[in-house]
């Protein structure tokens, strides 16, 4: 089976606008925004932007006077300030293929693009290493679609932990400041730190992400993340940024010297890296070589230790 992540549609250069004031869930929803202006009825919106925890969907129903949009159905109660955005699309549909250039089959129906995340997962139970993938995005009120993507293959390596679970553990759930193309790139910041500290001991791409590496991947990126916030002003607080990477970093340690072994979810240590050892000559074999190549008894050992 193929995990198959699809990053979102690139929303940064779409139109958008911010809550003046906090707003309810509910249906037909009149949100009061800064402006509204470049929205209009039957658009897709985005509230809070995609990446944050309760990022949803919404459909407009009508746009009033220069301030007011009204909205079908609004799931989650939002807070004055969070980012509106419009997107130009709602669902995403994969496509296999064993060969690059071959005839492409949906892998199921369109589905829901996953906005609290900046990629969308599809599981291909037929998937192998060597399937060949196509996505393509649609608009579920228009009709419009995107056209399919170039083709692309997929590797067993997936992400250690969720933006959100990275904004949890640092205490910043719900911070309109903190953007999520941020948060995701101190995330691959941390993932490289994991993945260079554990590589000597375990194969990669892990099979499965064992909790105690989800762990240490959020602790590094929320460290950093408060880090950059609060500086060493927070030594000693709940926002102290370097004691996250400290602790992230004796996880890594115990792992590596072999103090936590990583299991899969049946309890199996997961795929050792191959040995590598230093080898040395002379060694064992010597006495065996020929002469030409330094071989025979050994005459000497150097005993002493330095």
């Amino acid at each position: 089976m193929n995990r198959v992540s699809i990053s979102n549609p690139d929303l940064s250069k779409q139109e958008n606008t911010e809550l003046s004031t906090s707003a309810s869930a509910g249906s037909t929803v009149a949100l009061a925004v800064e402006n509204n202006q470049g929205f209009s009825a039957d658009d897709l919106l985005v509230i809070p932007q995609q990446g944050n925890e309760q990022s949803e969907k919404c459909q407009v129903s009508s746009v009033a006077t220069n301030n007011t949009i009204t909205v079908a159905t609004l799931k989650f109660a939002h807070l004055a300030g969070v980012k509106i955005v419009k997107t130009p699309y709602d669902q995403v549909i994969l496509y296999s293929c064993a060969t690059e250039d071959g005839t492409y089959v949906a892998v199921g129906t369109w589905v829901d693009i996953n906005f609290d995340d900046l990629v969308t997962y599809i599981d291909h139970s037929a998937g192998v290493a060597a399937t060949w993938y196509k996505a393509e995005f649609k608009n579920s009120v228009s009709g419009a679609e995107s056209g399919v993507s170039t083709a692309f293959q997929v590797t067993a390596d997936v992400h250690y932990c969720t933006l959100n679970q990275v904004l949890e553990e640092a205490g910043m759930i719900g911070n309109r400041f903190i953007a999520p193309e941020r948060v995701s790139r101190l995330r691959a910041n941390a993932e490289s730190e994991v993945k260079g500290s554990i590589s000597g001991r375990y194969s990669l791409p892990l099979s499965e992400v064992p909790e105690i590496v989800r762990d240490a991947t959020k602790l590094l990126a929320a460290g950093r993340l408060l880090w950059q916030e609060f500086g060493t002003d927070a030594e000693g607080t709940v926002n102290d940024g370097a004691a996250k990477i400290k602790e992230g970093r004796w996880i890594l340690k115990d792992i590596r010297d072999g103090g936590i072994v990583l299991l899969d979810s049946d309890d199996v240590e997961l795929t050792r890296a191959g040995s590598r050892g230093v080898s040395g000559w002379p060694d064992t074999t010597t006495k065996d070589a020929d002469d030409d190549d330094a071989g025979g008894d050994v005459n000497f050992r150097i005993s002493q230790k330095f």
